[in-house]
């Protein structure tokens, strides 16, 4: 247990040295006075609660009658004593509590003393004074804080109390989708946060809560659940309602080959695009008597297409992907929803110079069917259920569902950032996440997607994200002159964990990391910083373009330098 301290006065201009360890620590978070329960007769119970406040009970041991050099001891009476110190907490006055001596950048302010109000406590063994402090504030608990914890971000926390969380997601409609616990799709209103479960040890049960933050997309496919309106049928014929989708309702249409024998069995979408540019796709599918698909986007000719085939058996398997002209794939993914459906997900580029461009949707009897393309009977009633599709234009990758009608439809960009005031000083940054789809993505694409950044885009500030240009993680400090960054590989695996440690920030700041393999060596020396800009922690993004697209598990902050192991046990 670390060496706390209490700065007191109108300035704070005296510090009160504790000098050892608190002893027989309680923490609590009580209800304030004027709070009340009742009971209904019935037995169901309600509440009127006032307020709430963190609370710190202990007991100081050895207090010394006059000061105390080894360790630093605030003496029993006299000026700047115990005895003055007491005087003033007791007149309501706020006081700021450091946790760590060794860490006075981190501290909690809006202190105020509860106990005691009267006494001061007797003689211990030693015949030294000792006495038992109770504490409050409400915004900070003073467990997290005695154990270094400055801040943590996770799923399922109150976004307004004790700290006001400020999140908004302005989306015209409500559109925005996560995948729940269950695996089924569920559509979130505007400015709501999306908890999004997910598969970290791929047994196919989503065992793990997290926050899906993401940037501002378009679906430019039109009629995303109804493929039986807009849509052209060429020797399929689509029924809307047809089936329950991922989320639950009637929002799946069917797709039924004709008995014909061809390869040409598909469902095709005009939409205009910019020329070359990257195209994120996206579609959830069930197999209703057949199991093959060929989902991709291609010109009007077929002369310049990408795509891939996919086998809609077991865990489903994307069997390769197809290429023509100037067409690419940047990555592709597979995934388990409820229901039986599949999430197909896509990045890449048509190419060619290609402006006028068809999504398409392939039916084929088996998967290996769809792989060679190979001519098949339809038997008229076997076929797909299909929901979701949808085109993201300008996106290397696609992104979570939005449903369309007869217009594209935008969601908007989620940006959740907290009040975070503390100075310069040694710290530690850990970050845990499911996998983005970006960051398997191939080529050199070149942008960078933010996880947290403490500063507001103010500079100076410090900051962690990814690269996906060399498929790296980096953290980043940013000051007017010289700047430090650290990169290292993103590793395989579904979870990915980071440790970001930023020492001397005050003189010169150094920055490494730990993503699972060690602490690499801290980069060159950033210019000193005193004040971190706004002091705000902004989480899923460095601001507009660079949002996370993907599900963090847990943001945590802490003072000191210390190991991912360390971090983690916190």
């Amino acid at each position: 247990m670390p060496i706390s301290a209490i700065l007191w006065g109108s300035s704070l201009e005296n510090q009160l040295d504790i000098g050892f360890s608190l002893f027989d620590i309680i923490s609590d978070r009580e209800e304030r006075d004027g709070s009340e329960h009742v009971q209904s007769p019935a037995g169901a119970e309600d509440s009127w609660i006032v307020g709430r406040d963190f609370i710190l009970d202990a007991e100081v041991r050895f207090i010394p009658d006059g000061p105390g050099t080894s360790p630093i001891q605030t003496q029993l009476s006299g000026a700047n004593s115990w005895q003055a110190f007491l005087d003033y907490a007791r007149d309501a006055n706020p006081l700021r509590f450091v946790p760590d001596v060794t860490a006075p950048g981190f501290y909690i302010d809006n202190v105020y003393l509860v106990e005691p109000r009267k006494g001061f406590g007797g003689p211990g063994a030693d015949l030294r004074r000792k006495f038992r402090i109770k504490l409050r504030n409400a915004t900070q608990d003073f467990h997290q804080a005695l154990r270094g914890i400055m801040l943590q971000v996770q799923p399922g926390m109150s976004l307004l109390d004790p700290t006001v969380v400020t999140f908004t997601r302005a989306d015209a409609t409500t559109c925005a989708t996560r995948i729940k616990r269950d695996g089924t799709l569920e559509t979130v209103a505007p400015n709501v946060l999306r908890i999004e479960w997910v598969d970290l040890d791929m047994d196919g049960i989503r065992e793990t809560p997290g926050i899906l933050l993401e940037g501002s997309r378009v679906n430019s496919c039109l009629q995303s659940q109804t493929l039986a309106t807009t849509w052209t049928m060429n020797l399929l014929t689509a029924a809307n309602g047809a089936g329950t989708g991922p989320d639950g309702t009637t929002s799946a249409s069917s797709v039924i080959p004709t008995a014909v024998s061809s390869n040409l069995h598909y469902a095709i979408q005009a939409i205009t695009i910019t020329a070359n540019e990257n195209l994120g796709i996206s579609i959830d599918v069930k197999p209703s008597g057949y199991t093959g698909l060929l989902f991709r986007v291609t010109d009007v000719a077929a002369t310049n297409y990408f795509g891939v085939s996919v086998d809609l058996t077991g865990n489903g398997t994307i069997l390769q992907s197809h290429v023509l002209g100037g067409g690419s794939v940047f990555v592709s993914k597979i995934t388990l929803l409820a229901n039986g459906y599949y999430r197909i997900q896509i990045g890449g580029k048509v190419g060619g110079g290609v402006t006028a461009a068809n999504l398409q949707v392939w039916v084929f009897d088996t998967g290996a069917h769809a792989q060679a393309q190979s001519v098949y009977t339809g038997d008229g009633v076997s076929g797909l259920l299909a929901t979701n599709a949808q085109l993201e234009r300008g996106a290397a990758f696609p992104s979570s569902a939005i449903k369309t009608v007869a217009s594209a439809v935008t969601r908007a960009a989620d940006s959740l950032t907290l009040p975070f005031n503390f100075g310069p000083m040694d710290t530690t940054v850990l970050a845990r996440m499911a996998r983005p789809v970006w960051a398997d993505v191939a080529g050199d694409l070149g942008f960078t997607l933010g996880i947290w950044q403490l500063a507001n885009a103010v500079i100076p500030d410090i900051r962690g994200g990814g690269v996906q240009a060399l498929r790296q993680w980096f953290g980043y400090i940013d000051t007017a002159t010289a700047d430090s960054n650290f990169t290292a590989a993103i590793l395989a695996g579904a979870a990915q964990t980071i440790a970001w440690q930023f020492k001397n920030l005050a003189t010169a700041g150094q920055v490494a990391a730990d993503v699972g393999g060690g602490l690499g060596a801290f980069a060159s020396a950033a210019t000193a910083f005193s004040a971190y800009g706004n002091q705000v922690l902004r989480v899923g993004g460095l601001g507009t373009g660079t949002e996370l697209y993907g599900v963090l598990l847990e943001l945590k902050i802490a003072s000191g330098l210390r190991t991912l192991a360390q971090m983690l046990s916190l």
